[in-house]
């Protein structure tokens, strides 16, 4: 069973400001976990057989198991037109699939090898674990990770639902999702963890959460220390969103979504209770739907992106805007899109092209450093187009009120106290 594989590839990396062509060796393997092994495979084998057999809904599986889909294709007859696949099968079909995807999706994407000056080689470690017991469908691993090595965990579950199932009762798996969402998705991690785009939110967090700690803790907002979180999150993970869905064909607009980002954003700055800011944050921004991180995010790339190809004058006869069950609205050319969004509460748009897509990424793994940037170029895409401000999903002038009503009481408490410790905390609330 082959479990690692190794290619050259051409990439991009970044020599003092300027993106510069090298070639790089990467050797890429799949490690099977002792967390997931043959009973939990057959556990989710069982489960699996009684979604598509009508004894359970996918819905009412446990935890992770959740993630293993009702597929109409798999019907009663098909799985018992052939004994079960035994955890062998799983364990081939899984390094098979995932060698092969993990060599494609580098190759596609040349800023996924990491910036890094001296390096020629890469590692790829692609872990299978328990996703029940790590809460988790699939994750870069941060901690483990480096200029030289990638660190990726799957969800065993994740792996026999959506491909190793499918694959052995229909000989094909939906790999739109695993390959080119979940996958890219986190492969995309990479390029903004070597980045270094989270170290400066986690280096003000921990300041103003020790300097808070040290003082007296109530009324202080606490849900100031995730702000900076939240707003890294919307830059980062939508930008992985954005990378992984270079090849949908529409795109989901949800107006109401959007325009309530920037409240969500205000509730979490905020609150007073830590606990309860860090909850909010994982419940209701750090989510696929919604006005999340992810989606918010995703879709001020496409907006940036949008822009381009509406400036350039490339291709805007092909985008057209969707209302639900209708046919094409208008097209990018002749279309005032502050309009559509006033007059439709959710619709469908072409994607951006290929080519715009790999534009677009490039501009924002080159020249967008951080949220700020980010939220700037966004705006500046949205005039572009001829958005308002109030259908935007974040502005500079909000994210500067957010920011002002969140320090407020910080502000307050400094106020009497000596320069030195006036500075720290401005430094740390910049």
């Amino acid at each position: 069973m082959q479990t690692q594989k190794s290619f050259s590839m051409s990439c991009v990396r970044d020599n003092a400001g300027k993106p510069e062509n090298i070639n790089v060796n990467v050797e890429v393997s799949v490690l099977f976990h002792v967390e997931y092994g043959k009973r939990e495979f057959e556990a989710d084998m069982d489960n699996f057989i009684k979604v598509h057999t009508g004894q359970m809904k996918s819905k009412d599986t446990p935890g992770e198991t959740a993630k293993i889909p009702y597929n109409r294709d798999i019907t009663k007859w098909v799985i018992g037109s052939k004994p079960k696949p035994d955890f062998n099968y799983f364990k081939k079909i899984t390094s098979e699939f995932l060698l092969r995807m993990s060599e494609q999706l580098l190759k596609e994407d040349p800023y996924i090898i990491p910036y890094s000056e001296y390096c020629k080689e890469l590692a790829v470690e692609i872990n299978i674990v328990n996703g029940l017991l790590r809460d988790c469908a699939a994750q870069h691993d941060n901690e483990g990770s480096s200029p030289g090595k990638m660190v990726i965990e799957i969800s065993g579950t994740l792996c026999s639902g959506r491909m190793v199932l499918p694959q052995y009762y229909l000989g094909k798996f939906d790999y739109s999702f695993l390959g080119l969402q979940i996958m890219k998705h986190e492969f995309r991690h990479q390029v903004e963890d070597m980045r270094k785009l989270y170290e400066r939110e986690y280096r003000a967090e921990d300041k103003l959460e020790k300097w808070t700690d040290a003082k007296e803790k109530k009324g202080f907002r606490k849900g100031l220390l995730f702000l900076y979180t939240a707003l890294a999150d919307t830059f980062t993970e939508g930008i992985a969103n954005f990378c992984s869905r270079e090849y949908t064909q529409k795109l989901f607009i949800n107006v109401g979504w959007m325009r309530d980002y920037a409240e969500e954003l205000f509730k979490l700055a905020t609150i007073e209770d830590k606990a309860e800011a860090r909850e909010f944050l994982i419940q209701w921004l750090n989510v696929e739907k919604g006005p999340s991180t992810y989606y918010c995010g995703q879709m001020m790339c496409f907006f940036i992106g949008l822009a381009i190809a509406k400036k350039e004058k490339r291709y805007e006869q092909t985008i057209k805007i969707y209302p639900p069950g209708k046919e094409p609205l208008m097209a990018l050319a002749g279309t005032n899109l502050n309009d559509a969004m006033n007059s439709n509460k959710a619709f469908n748009i072409d994607n951006i092209p290929v080519e715009i897509h790999k534009e677009t990424v490039a501009l924002l793994t080159e020249k967008i450093r951080d949220y700020r940037d980010f939220i700037k170029k966004y705006e500046s895409s949205c005039k572009t187009l001829g958005i308002k401000e109030d259908n935007m999903i974040l502005d500079w002038r909000t994210f500067q009120n957010i920011k002002k009503e969140a320090i407020k009481h910080y502000q307050e408490f400094v106020k009497d106290r000596d320069d030195k410790e006036k500075i720290i905390l401005a430094s740390m609330l910049r």
